[in-house]
């Protein structure tokens, strides 16, 4: 039997595709992550989860295995240890030798929240996305008539956003105040202690950075952070245990696991990339070249029309409208 540590810490939600079949429709389960953490620990009864404790530093042992050194001055063993400790990780950060804060913003901070709310096309549509210049709502069914929602700003990274109630009166007044009536309804149902916020940071894919270091090896946003534009960072975590556990499976000796883990390496690298690359891409979109769609219209009183929006953006946005582009690229997404 193997020994595995994990360091590790909640995503905001797992976005995940049960069923792909063909050109088939699509499903989609949306799982809140303290559900995701209940489940597995309802489904790990022999297993010791211990909370509270910080890792330090891990220590290669020569006849293998790993030393797990906590902030209190205690240490673990194990044959194991996988860093699931995020974009801030501090696996990573040992392993890679460098300072756990280095990552790129994204020009984007997000308040996250989830309310009681039940939209009137609730059997019809499950999750949404209202977009905006630099900003963009999603809401998404999370079941038992609650919503899961997220606010995406376009702000610079040292720019103060509003706090707990204030928070909610800017993004239901001022953010979204001319937005859509679900939008503002979903804000005003959410109570302030179901909110949080944080700004958004990723990095580029680990081409040239190894997933691993003897026993210890990295998963999910310890190794490939993403933006959540596609709603997979939790996704790749879970594919990533399952790959990894796949190669762990094929050996036959703990003193194989170095190679189990490479060879997961190597399994994992394009996909994840891809997705990296992707998320970066609309997150891009998104803050740059995204505007509302110029339009005509008369104001009361008036002979002439008024153009609204007008600008080169504004103009691209009302031409792919027309023909569709829009409405194709989410559905591709």
């Amino acid at each position: 039997m193997m020994m595995v540590w994990c360091c590790c810490c909640c995503c905001c939600f797992v976005f995940c595709f049960v069923c792909r079949l063909l050109s088939v429709v699509c499903f989609g389960v949306v799982v809140p992550s303290s559900s995701c953490c209940s489940s597995s620990c309802c489904c790990s009864p022999t297993d010791k989860v211990t909370c509270g404790k910080t890792m330090v530093r891990y220590e290669n042992l020569a006849g293998g295995g790993v030393d797990v050194h906590y902030s209190d001055g205690s240490k673990e063993r194990a044959d194991l240890v996988v860093g699931a400790d995020g974009i801030w990780s501090q696996v990573r950060a040992q392993m890679h030798e460098e300072d756990k804060k280095t990552a790129t913003y994204s020009g984007f901070k997000v308040f996250a929240g989830i309310c009681e709310y039940t939209p009137h096309d609730i059997k019809e549509v499950g999750y949404k996305v209202f977009m905006g210049k630099k900003k963009y709502f999603v809401a998404t069914d999370i079941g038992k008539g609650r919503v899961q929602w997220y606010a995406f700003i376009g702000v610079d990274a040292n720019e103060e956003t509003p706090e707990g109630a204030e928070a909610l009166t800017w993004l239901h007044d001022d953010v979204f105040g001319e937005w859509t009536n679900e939008v503002r309804e979903i804000i005003a149902a959410t109570e302030v202690s179901a909110v949080e916020n944080r700004a958004l940071y990723d990095r580029p894919p680990q081409i040239t950075k190894s997933w691993s270091d003897g026993h210890v090896a990295l998963v999910g946003d310890a190794i490939h952070p993403m933006m959540p534009n596609l709603g997979q960072g939790g996704c790749m975590a879970i594919e990533d245990a399952f790959v990894l556990a796949d190669e762990l499976a094929k050996i036959d000796d703990k003193s194989r696991v170095p190679e189990a883990l490479r060879a997961y390496r190597w399994r994992r690298q394009v996909r994840t990339a891809a997705v990296q690359g992707l998320s970066r891409f609309g997150a891009e979109m998104l803050l740059r070249f995204f505007d509302h769609p110029m339009r005509v219209e008369m104001e009361e009183g008036k002979m002439m029309p008024r153009v609204v929006n007008f600008g080169y953006l504004g103009f691209l946005m009302a031409a792919w409208k027309v023909l569709g582009v829009l409405d194709t690229t989410f559905k591709l997404q």
